[in-house]
């Protein structure tokens, strides 16, 4: 499929895999990045059994700045110590405060995430900043689903006349 018919929706990483998300006419793709392996899954919309929209905080993140931060701020401590002047240790300190900064920000406004269950695969969106831009996707996809698969559902039959059980002729 050519870059045309899709719509880049955003993406979302882990450690070892990068995926990117777009929409096409039939549904949703997903382009996955292990290493060197490239794969592509779809998730139809016909296929969709549920779309979530959630809050994380996340554990990478938040735990690789703080130990950078503790490291410096233990670097600030003991320069400061050893030179007996508390203004040695400055510079380490100014290192640290935005990694702390930067934890506490993830803590508070923490990552919206987007998820699109199909039947047998799924894909995750990751909103770090947007969060309007995280709802408005959330939205556009669930207003979709239901359009794609309120048209593939037939019209249910006729309900039959109502009628007494047993019939009353049979008393």
């Amino acid at each position: 499929m050519s870059a045309p018919d899709r719509k880049f929706l955003g993406r979302h990483s882990t450690i070892a895999n990068r995926e990117r998300v777009y929409e096409t006419a039939e549904g949703i793709e997903i382009d996955s990045n292990q290493a060197y392996e490239l794969a592509r899954r779809r998730v139809l919309c016909s296929d969709i059994l549920f779309v979530t929209f959630h809050k994380q905080i996340g554990v990478a993140y938040p735990l690789a700045l703080s130990i950078l931060a503790g490291w410096f701020l233990v670097f600030a401590t003991c320069t400061a110590s050893l030179a007996k002047n508390a203004s040695a240790g400055a510079s380490f300190l100014f290192i640290a405060l935005p990694a702390l900064a930067l934890v506490i920000v993830r803590l508070v406004f923490k990552v919206d995430i987007v998820t699109v269950y199909g039947r047998r695969s799924k894909a995750v969106i990751a909103f770090p900043f947007y969060k309007a831009k995280a709802r408005r996707t959330f939205a556009h996809i669930v207003d979709r689903t239901r359009e794609v698969q309120e048209a593939a559902t037939p019209a249910p039959p006729p309900s039959p006349v109502h009628q007494t059980w047993p019939p009353v002729e049979a008393l």
